[in-house]
Protein backbone atom coordinates (compact mmCIF):
# COMPACT_ATOMS: atom_id res chain seq x y z
CA UNK A 1 0.00 0.00 0.00
CA UNK A 2 1.42 3.70 -0.90
CA UNK A 3 -0.35 5.00 1.96
CA UNK A 4 1.00 3.47 5.15
CA UNK A 5 -0.27 4.25 8.23
CA UNK A 6 1.98 3.00 10.66
CA UNK A 7 5.31 0.45 10.93
CA UNK A 8 5.61 -2.74 12.65
CA UNK A 9 9.19 -2.80 14.04
CA UNK A 10 9.90 -6.23 15.58
CA UNK A 11 11.88 -6.03 19.30
CA UNK A 12 14.93 -8.14 19.41
CA UNK A 13 16.66 -9.01 23.17
CA UNK A 14 18.35 -11.82 24.57
CA UNK A 15 15.17 -13.35 26.01
CA UNK A 16 13.63 -14.07 22.29
CA UNK A 17 16.73 -14.11 19.98
CA UNK A 18 16.66 -18.17 20.09
CA UNK A 19 12.97 -18.24 18.57
CA UNK A 20 13.97 -15.04 15.86
CA UNK A 21 17.24 -16.23 14.81
CA UNK A 22 16.01 -18.03 11.94
CA UNK A 23 13.72 -15.51 10.94
CA UNK A 24 16.56 -12.96 11.07
CA UNK A 25 18.72 -15.22 9.17
CA UNK A 26 16.06 -15.86 6.56
CA UNK A 27 14.86 -11.75 6.19
CA UNK A 28 19.14 -10.80 5.55
CA UNK A 29 19.42 -13.80 3.16
CA UNK A 30 16.17 -13.01 1.03
CA UNK A 31 16.38 -8.96 1.34
CA UNK A 32 17.63 -7.37 -1.81
CA UNK A 33 19.09 -4.49 0.61
CA UNK A 34 18.89 -3.67 3.98
CA UNK A 35 19.28 -0.39 5.71
CA UNK A 36 20.43 -0.24 9.19
CA UNK A 37 20.56 2.70 11.68
CA UNK A 38 22.42 2.50 15.29
CA UNK A 39 21.40 4.30 18.50
CA UNK A 40 24.48 5.15 20.14
CA UNK A 41 25.29 6.49 23.71
CA UNK A 42 26.73 9.68 22.93
CA UNK A 43 29.52 11.33 19.84
CA UNK A 44 32.16 13.24 22.39
CA UNK A 45 33.51 16.20 21.14
CA UNK A 46 31.11 17.27 18.07
CA UNK A 47 33.76 19.63 16.48
CA UNK A 48 36.49 16.89 16.41
CA UNK A 49 34.49 14.89 14.53
CA UNK A 50 34.11 17.65 12.18
CA UNK A 51 37.68 18.43 11.37
CA UNK A 52 39.43 20.01 8.50
CA UNK A 53 41.17 17.06 7.97
CA UNK A 54 39.48 13.60 6.79
CA UNK A 55 42.38 12.22 8.79
CA UNK A 56 42.17 14.09 12.11
CA UNK A 57 38.34 13.37 11.86
CA UNK A 58 38.54 9.56 11.78
CA UNK A 59 41.10 9.43 14.65
CA UNK A 60 38.87 11.26 16.74
CA UNK A 61 36.20 8.92 15.73
CA UNK A 62 38.38 5.93 16.50
CA UNK A 63 38.46 7.59 19.78
CA UNK A 64 34.60 7.81 20.15
CA UNK A 65 34.19 4.20 19.03
CA UNK A 66 36.33 2.50 21.90
CA UNK A 67 34.99 4.93 24.18
CA UNK A 68 30.95 4.75 23.58
CA UNK A 69 28.61 2.19 22.90
CA UNK A 70 25.48 1.11 20.64
CA UNK A 71 22.38 0.69 22.59
CA UNK A 72 20.32 -0.37 19.82
CA UNK A 73 20.77 -1.78 16.12
CA UNK A 74 18.03 -1.05 13.83
CA UNK A 75 17.59 -3.55 10.58
CA UNK A 76 15.19 -2.79 7.76
CA UNK A 77 15.07 -5.63 5.12
CA UNK A 78 13.74 -4.58 1.31
CA UNK A 79 12.67 -7.23 -0.92
CA UNK A 80 10.33 -6.59 -4.25
CA UNK A 81 7.36 -8.34 -5.48
CA UNK A 82 7.28 -9.52 -9.24
CA UNK A 83 9.13 -6.92 -10.42
CA UNK A 84 7.16 -5.65 -14.27
CA UNK A 85 8.03 -2.84 -16.22
CA UNK A 86 4.28 -2.55 -17.21
CA UNK A 87 3.29 -1.49 -13.44
CA UNK A 88 3.19 1.63 -12.15
CA UNK A 89 3.45 0.99 -8.53
CA UNK A 90 6.22 -1.42 -7.79
CA UNK A 91 5.65 -3.84 -4.80
CA UNK A 92 8.15 -4.36 -1.73
CA UNK A 93 8.64 -6.64 1.26
CA UNK A 94 9.69 -4.99 4.33
CA UNK A 95 10.75 -6.42 7.73
CA UNK A 96 12.28 -4.42 10.15
CA UNK A 97 13.82 -5.32 13.40
CA UNK A 98 14.95 -3.16 16.55
CA UNK A 99 17.83 -4.83 17.77
CA UNK A 100 19.07 -4.28 21.44
CA UNK A 101 22.43 -4.21 22.51
CA UNK A 102 24.75 -4.17 25.98
CA UNK A 103 28.52 -3.21 26.23
CA UNK A 104 29.83 -5.90 28.46
CA UNK A 105 32.93 -3.25 29.09
CA UNK A 106 32.80 0.01 30.58
CA UNK A 107 31.61 2.71 27.95
CA UNK A 108 30.94 6.88 28.21
CA UNK A 109 27.24 7.76 28.69
CA UNK A 110 26.46 11.48 27.58
CA UNK A 111 23.15 12.86 29.53
CA UNK A 112 22.86 14.71 26.47
CA UNK A 113 22.28 11.49 24.77
CA UNK A 114 20.67 10.00 27.02
CA UNK A 115 18.01 12.56 27.58
CA UNK A 116 17.13 12.69 23.58
CA UNK A 117 16.71 9.20 23.14
CA UNK A 118 14.32 9.07 26.63
CA UNK A 119 12.36 12.31 25.22
CA UNK A 120 12.20 9.66 22.20
CA UNK A 121 10.56 7.13 24.19
CA UNK A 122 13.65 4.49 24.31
CA UNK A 123 13.53 2.25 27.29
CA UNK A 124 16.52 1.80 28.66
CA UNK A 125 15.31 -0.37 31.62
CA UNK A 126 14.84 -2.56 28.46
CA UNK A 127 17.97 -2.16 26.99
CA UNK A 128 20.08 -3.00 30.67
CA UNK A 129 17.90 -5.85 31.35
CA UNK A 130 17.64 -7.28 28.03
CA UNK A 131 20.31 -5.98 25.48
CA UNK A 132 22.26 -8.62 23.55
CA UNK A 133 25.72 -8.27 25.35
CA UNK A 134 28.50 -8.10 22.98
CA UNK A 135 32.83 -6.79 22.99
CA UNK A 136 34.15 -4.07 21.20
CA UNK A 137 36.89 -5.18 18.81
CA UNK A 138 38.07 -8.60 17.51
CA UNK A 139 36.35 -11.92 18.35
CA UNK A 140 36.46 -12.95 21.93
CA UNK A 141 36.98 -16.94 22.46
CA UNK A 142 34.15 -19.21 22.47
CA UNK A 143 31.60 -16.61 20.91
CA UNK A 144 27.93 -18.14 20.22
CA UNK A 145 26.69 -18.20 16.89
CA UNK A 146 23.62 -16.56 17.43
CA UNK A 147 24.69 -13.49 18.40
CA UNK A 148 24.78 -9.69 17.42
CA UNK A 149 28.31 -10.07 16.18
CA UNK A 150 26.90 -13.25 14.07
CA UNK A 151 24.31 -11.19 12.78
CA UNK A 152 26.41 -8.61 11.56
CA UNK A 153 29.14 -11.14 10.32
CA UNK A 154 26.35 -12.56 7.78
CA UNK A 155 25.09 -8.90 7.32
CA UNK A 156 29.00 -8.11 5.86
CA UNK A 157 28.82 -11.27 3.88
CA UNK A 158 25.71 -12.53 2.51
CA UNK A 159 26.22 -9.87 -0.60
CA UNK A 160 23.78 -7.83 -0.65
CA UNK A 161 23.97 -3.86 -0.99
CA UNK A 162 23.90 -1.74 2.60
CA UNK A 163 21.93 1.22 3.12
CA UNK A 164 22.84 3.97 6.04
CA UNK A 165 22.11 7.65 6.46
CA UNK A 166 25.12 10.05 7.33
CA UNK A 167 27.27 6.59 7.24
CA UNK A 168 30.30 7.48 8.26
CA UNK A 169 30.06 7.28 11.98
CA UNK A 170 27.41 4.45 11.85
CA UNK A 171 29.89 3.03 9.80
CA UNK A 172 33.01 3.27 12.67
CA UNK A 173 30.47 2.26 15.23
CA UNK A 174 29.95 -1.09 13.41
CA UNK A 175 33.54 -2.18 12.48
CA UNK A 176 34.88 -1.41 15.56
CA UNK A 177 32.31 -2.74 18.18
CA UNK A 178 30.82 -5.82 15.96
CA UNK A 179 33.50 -7.14 13.64
CA UNK A 180 37.38 -6.09 14.38
CA UNK A 181 39.74 -3.47 16.31
CA UNK A 182 39.29 -0.39 14.10
CA UNK A 183 42.86 -0.17 11.86
CA UNK A 184 45.19 2.83 13.21
CA UNK A 185 45.29 5.03 10.09
CA UNK A 186 42.29 6.37 7.77
CA UNK A 187 43.87 4.37 4.96
CA UNK A 188 43.64 0.83 5.79
CA UNK A 189 40.00 1.83 7.22
CA UNK A 190 39.25 2.55 3.38
CA UNK A 191 41.03 -0.25 2.38
CA UNK A 192 39.31 -2.56 4.54
CA UNK A 193 35.74 -1.54 4.08
CA UNK A 194 35.72 -1.55 0.23
CA UNK A 195 36.63 -5.17 0.43
CA UNK A 196 33.62 -5.63 2.91
CA UNK A 197 31.19 -3.75 0.61
CA UNK A 198 32.41 -4.64 -2.87
CA UNK A 199 28.79 -5.58 -3.20
CA UNK A 200 27.76 -2.15 -2.27
CA UNK A 201 27.30 0.73 0.40
CA UNK A 202 25.06 3.28 -0.04
CA UNK A 203 24.29 6.52 1.47
CA UNK A 204 20.76 8.36 1.56
CA UNK A 205 21.93 11.76 2.79
CA UNK A 206 24.32 11.64 -0.01
CA UNK A 207 21.27 10.63 -2.31
CA UNK A 208 19.47 13.16 -1.11
CA UNK A 209 22.12 15.89 -1.29
CA UNK A 210 23.90 14.86 -4.60
CA UNK A 211 21.43 12.91 -6.58
CA UNK A 212 17.40 13.75 -5.52
CA UNK A 213 18.83 17.50 -5.19
CA UNK A 214 16.52 18.14 -2.24
CA UNK A 215 16.00 21.52 0.03
CA UNK A 216 17.39 19.14 3.46
CA UNK A 217 18.68 15.83 3.76
CA UNK A 218 18.21 15.09 7.27
CA UNK A 219 16.59 11.48 7.67
CA UNK A 220 13.26 12.63 8.57
CA UNK A 221 12.84 15.37 6.03
CA UNK A 222 13.85 12.88 3.31
CA UNK A 223 11.37 10.02 4.48
CA UNK A 224 8.38 12.75 4.48
CA UNK A 225 9.35 14.25 1.70
CA UNK A 226 9.63 10.79 -0.46
CA UNK A 227 6.32 9.19 1.96
CA UNK A 228 4.24 12.45 0.37
CA UNK A 229 5.46 12.55 -3.32
CA UNK A 230 5.02 8.55 -3.27
CA UNK A 231 1.49 8.79 -2.16
CA UNK A 232 0.79 11.66 -4.65
CA UNK A 233 2.19 9.66 -7.31
CA UNK A 234 0.04 6.62 -6.59
CA UNK A 235 -3.25 9.03 -6.91
CA UNK A 236 -2.13 10.37 -10.10
CA UNK A 237 -1.00 6.74 -11.32
CA UNK A 238 2.52 7.66 -11.58
CA UNK A 239 5.86 5.48 -10.68
CA UNK A 240 5.73 4.68 -6.82
CA UNK A 241 5.87 1.97 -4.38
CA UNK A 242 3.43 0.15 -2.56
CA UNK A 243 4.86 -1.69 0.66
CA UNK A 244 3.19 -5.14 2.48
CA UNK A 245 4.45 -5.45 5.79
CA UNK A 246 4.87 -9.36 6.85
CA UNK A 247 3.33 -10.76 10.12
CA UNK A 248 5.50 -10.74 13.06
CA UNK A 249 7.54 -13.25 13.62
CA UNK A 250 6.93 -13.02 17.65
CA UNK A 251 3.35 -11.29 18.54
CA UNK A 252 4.52 -10.69 21.92
CA UNK A 253 7.45 -7.86 21.37
CA UNK A 254 5.84 -5.55 18.55
CA UNK A 255 5.92 -2.00 18.29
CA UNK A 256 3.39 -0.17 15.63
CA UNK A 257 5.00 3.43 15.30
CA UNK A 258 2.31 5.47 13.49
CA UNK A 259 3.60 7.46 10.53
CA UNK A 260 0.30 8.78 8.95
CA UNK A 261 -0.14 11.56 6.24
CA UNK A 262 -2.33 14.45 7.65
CA UNK A 263 -5.87 13.69 6.26
CA UNK A 264 -6.24 16.89 4.92
CA UNK A 265 -2.85 15.99 2.71
CA UNK A 266 -4.63 12.37 1.66
CA UNK A 267 -8.34 14.14 1.02
CA UNK A 268 -7.52 17.31 -0.96
CA UNK A 269 -3.32 17.58 -2.75
CA UNK A 270 -4.55 21.29 -4.18
CA UNK A 271 -5.27 22.68 -0.58
CA UNK A 272 -1.53 21.12 0.72
CA UNK A 273 -0.48 22.81 -2.30
CA UNK A 274 -2.16 25.78 -2.46
CA UNK A 275 -0.59 26.59 1.49
CA UNK A 276 -3.81 25.05 3.70
CA UNK A 277 -1.08 25.35 6.42
CA UNK A 278 -0.40 28.54 7.79
CA UNK A 279 1.86 27.59 10.22
CA UNK A 280 5.08 29.60 10.41
CA UNK A 281 8.24 27.46 10.35
CA UNK A 282 11.24 27.43 11.62
CA UNK A 283 14.26 28.12 9.14
CA UNK A 284 16.80 26.28 10.90
CA UNK A 285 14.80 23.16 11.58
CA UNK A 286 13.76 23.03 8.61
CA UNK A 287 17.49 23.15 6.98
CA UNK A 288 19.58 21.18 9.53
CA UNK A 289 16.90 18.94 11.44
CA UNK A 290 17.72 20.53 14.45
CA UNK A 291 16.92 23.56 16.71
CA UNK A 292 19.03 25.50 19.80
CA UNK A 293 15.63 26.53 21.13
CA UNK A 294 13.75 22.93 20.96
CA UNK A 295 10.61 23.38 22.56
CA UNK A 296 10.81 27.23 23.21
CA UNK A 297 11.45 27.99 19.58
CA UNK A 298 8.36 30.38 18.83
CA UNK A 299 7.75 28.68 14.94
CA UNK A 300 7.03 25.34 14.24
CA UNK A 301 9.10 21.74 13.71
CA UNK A 302 6.20 19.79 12.00
CA UNK A 303 7.33 18.29 8.73
CA UNK A 304 4.31 18.54 7.26
CA UNK A 305 4.00 22.64 8.07
CA UNK A 306 7.95 22.47 6.56
CA UNK A 307 6.70 20.56 3.60
CA UNK A 308 3.54 22.29 3.14
CA UNK A 309 5.40 25.92 3.23
CA UNK A 310 7.22 24.31 0.26
CA UNK A 311 4.56 23.40 -1.66
CA UNK A 312 2.93 26.60 -1.54
CA UNK A 313 6.05 28.31 -2.47
CA UNK A 314 6.34 25.68 -5.51
CA UNK A 315 2.79 26.68 -6.24
CA UNK A 316 3.27 30.28 -6.39
CA UNK A 317 5.96 30.44 -8.27
CA UNK A 318 4.55 28.46 -11.49
CA UNK A 319 1.54 30.26 -10.78
CA UNK A 320 4.16 33.39 -11.64
CA UNK A 321 5.55 31.72 -14.29
CA UNK A 322 2.15 30.68 -16.07
CA UNK A 323 0.71 34.10 -15.56
CA UNK A 324 3.83 35.72 -16.83
CA UNK A 325 3.81 33.40 -19.72
CA UNK A 326 -0.37 34.23 -20.67
CA UNK A 327 0.97 37.73 -20.48
CA UNK A 328 3.90 37.78 -22.90
CA UNK A 329 1.36 35.42 -25.29
CA UNK A 330 -1.64 38.26 -25.30
CA UNK A 331 1.16 40.79 -25.94
CA UNK A 332 2.41 39.07 -29.19
CA UNK A 333 -1.11 38.67 -30.36
CA UNK A 334 -1.57 42.11 -29.67
CA UNK A 335 0.96 43.15 -31.74
CA UNK A 336 0.47 40.38 -34.75
CA UNK A 337 -3.02 42.41 -34.95
CA UNK A 338 -1.67 45.46 -34.86
CA UNK A 339 0.76 44.93 -37.82
CA UNK A 340 -1.27 42.94 -39.65
CA UNK A 341 -4.75 45.23 -40.00
CA UNK A 342 -4.61 48.48 -41.72
CA UNK A 343 -5.81 51.27 -39.64
CA UNK A 344 -9.36 52.93 -40.28
CA UNK A 345 -11.02 55.83 -38.57
CA UNK A 346 -12.38 53.61 -36.33
CA UNK A 347 -9.32 51.23 -35.26
CA UNK A 348 -7.69 55.07 -34.99
CA UNK A 349 -10.11 56.15 -32.04
CA UNK A 350 -9.87 52.12 -30.83
CA UNK A 351 -6.35 53.16 -30.45
CA UNK A 352 -6.91 56.25 -28.99
CA UNK A 353 -9.04 54.40 -25.99
CA UNK A 354 -6.48 52.42 -25.54
CA UNK A 355 -3.83 55.31 -24.57
CA UNK A 356 -6.16 57.29 -22.54
CA UNK A 357 -6.22 53.73 -20.58
CA UNK A 358 -2.16 53.59 -20.11
CA UNK A 359 -2.64 54.67 -16.45
CA UNK A 360 -4.22 51.57 -15.57
CA UNK A 361 -1.83 48.58 -14.12
CA UNK A 362 -0.06 46.51 -17.13
CA UNK A 363 -1.84 43.53 -16.04
CA UNK A 364 -5.03 44.88 -16.67
CA UNK A 365 -4.00 46.07 -20.03
CA UNK A 366 -2.50 42.91 -21.39
CA UNK A 367 -4.59 40.16 -18.95
CA UNK A 368 -7.62 39.91 -21.51
CA UNK A 369 -8.69 36.51 -19.65
CA UNK A 370 -11.36 36.42 -16.74
CA UNK A 371 -9.49 34.18 -15.07
CA UNK A 372 -6.44 36.59 -15.02
CA UNK A 373 -8.25 39.71 -14.36
CA UNK A 374 -9.76 38.13 -11.21
CA UNK A 375 -6.25 36.58 -10.41
CA UNK A 376 -5.16 40.22 -10.37
CA UNK A 377 -7.86 41.85 -8.49
CA UNK A 378 -7.47 39.04 -5.35
CA UNK A 379 -4.07 39.48 -5.32
CA UNK A 380 -4.62 43.56 -5.19
CA UNK A 381 -7.69 43.24 -2.88
CA UNK A 382 -5.39 40.19 -0.71
CA UNK A 383 -2.10 42.74 -0.39
CA UNK A 384 -4.74 45.41 0.63
CA UNK A 385 -6.42 43.12 3.63
CA UNK A 386 -3.14 42.11 4.60
CA UNK A 387 -2.39 45.27 5.36
CA UNK A 388 -5.08 46.12 7.46
CA UNK A 389 -4.76 42.90 9.22
CA UNK A 390 -0.97 43.67 10.21
CA UNK A 391 -1.66 44.05 14.04
CA UNK A 392 -3.81 41.24 14.38
CA UNK A 393 -1.67 38.38 12.77
CA UNK A 394 1.12 40.35 15.37
CA UNK A 395 -0.93 38.84 18.30
CA UNK A 396 -1.71 35.09 16.83
CA UNK A 397 2.01 34.56 16.49
CA UNK A 398 2.07 34.34 20.23
CA UNK A 399 -0.04 31.31 19.90
CA UNK A 400 1.62 27.49 20.30
CA UNK A 401 2.81 26.10 17.38
CA UNK A 402 3.10 22.27 16.62
CA UNK A 403 6.21 20.28 17.59
CA UNK A 404 5.86 17.35 15.58
CA UNK A 405 7.99 14.34 14.65
CA UNK A 406 7.73 11.63 12.01
CA UNK A 407 7.16 8.71 14.19
CA UNK A 408 9.49 8.11 16.60
CA UNK A 409 13.17 8.28 16.72
CA UNK A 410 14.06 4.66 17.41
CA UNK A 411 16.78 2.98 15.52
CA UNK A 412 14.34 0.27 13.64
CA UNK A 413 12.52 3.34 12.55
CA UNK A 414 14.87 5.05 11.54
CA UNK A 415 16.33 1.84 9.01
CA UNK A 416 13.07 1.87 7.97
CA UNK A 417 12.91 5.22 6.96
CA UNK A 418 16.16 5.04 5.75
CA UNK A 419 15.50 1.52 3.63
CA UNK A 420 11.92 3.48 2.25
CA UNK A 421 13.20 6.48 0.81
CA UNK A 422 16.41 4.83 -1.05
CA UNK A 423 13.24 2.40 -2.28
CA UNK A 424 11.32 5.59 -3.63
CA UNK A 425 14.35 7.17 -5.07
CA UNK A 426 15.26 3.58 -6.95
CA UNK A 427 11.63 3.99 -8.66
CA UNK A 428 11.53 7.43 -9.22
CA UNK A 429 15.14 7.06 -11.21
CA UNK A 430 14.26 3.77 -13.00
CA UNK A 431 14.50 4.82 -16.75
CA UNK A 432 15.30 1.46 -18.06
CA UNK A 433 12.49 -0.63 -16.69
CA UNK A 434 12.05 -3.17 -14.42
CA UNK A 435 14.73 -6.21 -14.66
CA UNK A 436 15.79 -8.91 -12.49
CA UNK A 437 18.60 -8.58 -10.45
CA UNK A 438 20.49 -6.72 -8.50
CA UNK A 439 22.56 -4.59 -11.49
CA UNK A 440 19.61 -3.75 -13.03
CA UNK A 441 17.98 -2.78 -9.78
CA UNK A 442 20.82 -0.39 -8.49
CA UNK A 443 21.79 0.70 -12.45
CA UNK A 444 20.43 4.45 -11.33
CA UNK A 445 22.43 4.65 -8.60
CA UNK A 446 25.90 3.34 -10.01
CA UNK A 447 27.50 6.83 -9.34
CA UNK A 448 26.95 6.40 -6.08
CA UNK A 449 27.95 3.26 -4.61
CA UNK A 450 30.66 3.39 -1.76
CA UNK A 451 30.52 7.47 -1.59
CA UNK A 452 30.06 8.92 1.64
CA UNK A 453 28.27 12.32 2.66
CA UNK A 454 31.42 14.29 4.63
CA UNK A 455 29.45 17.30 6.94
CA UNK A 456 31.33 20.44 5.48
CA UNK A 457 32.44 19.04 2.49
CA UNK A 458 32.06 19.92 -0.92
CA UNK A 459 32.57 16.44 -2.56
CA UNK A 460 31.22 12.66 -0.78
CA UNK A 461 34.26 10.38 0.22
CA UNK A 462 34.49 7.31 -1.95
CA UNK A 463 35.54 4.10 -0.36
CA UNK A 464 38.31 2.82 -2.87
CA UNK A 465 41.66 1.23 -1.59
CA UNK A 466 44.55 3.10 -2.39
CA UNK A 467 47.15 1.14 -4.62
CA UNK A 468 49.91 2.45 -1.38
CA UNK A 469 47.61 1.33 1.21
CA UNK A 470 47.16 -2.62 2.46
CA UNK A 471 44.52 -4.24 4.42
CA UNK A 472 44.87 -4.14 8.38
CA UNK A 473 45.88 -7.88 10.19
CA UNK A 474 42.30 -8.23 11.78
CA UNK A 475 40.44 -7.22 8.86
CA UNK A 476 42.44 -10.18 7.44
CA UNK A 477 42.33 -12.71 10.10
CA UNK A 478 37.90 -11.91 10.49
CA UNK A 479 36.88 -11.76 7.12
CA UNK A 480 39.43 -15.17 5.77
CA UNK A 481 37.07 -16.78 9.37
CA UNK A 482 34.06 -15.51 7.84
CA UNK A 483 34.25 -16.19 3.84
CA UNK A 484 36.90 -18.95 3.81
CA UNK A 485 38.77 -16.59 1.65
CA UNK A 486 42.26 -14.77 2.19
Amino acid sequence: MADFKAVTVQDIHTENLENAWPALVQAVTNSEFMAMDLELSGLGNRRQLMALSVEDRYKNLTSTVRSRAVIAVGLSCFRRLNPSSDETGERWISQTFDISTLCSENYTVEPGALKFLIDHGFDFNKQYAKGLPYKRGNDQPRESEKSIRSLIGLIFTCGRPIVLHNALVDLAFLYGSFYADLPSTFDRFIADTSVIFETGLYDTKCLAEYQMRLPASFLQYIFRYSQRRNYKDSVAERRHISLLFLSPILAANIDSIKCKLRSAFTSSSEAVSSGASKAAVCAKFAAFGFCHLNNDCPKSHDLDDILDAEDAEIAKKSRRRRQRAERRAAARAQRAKGEGDELSDGEVSSSDDDDDNDSEPAAKKICKSPEAATSTVSTATCSQDQEKKAPANAVQTSKPVRKWCTGSHRAGFDAFMTGFFFAWCLRQQDQTGRGDGDVALLAPFAAHKNRISLSAKDTPLQLVKSHFARTSTQHNAKWAKLTGKT
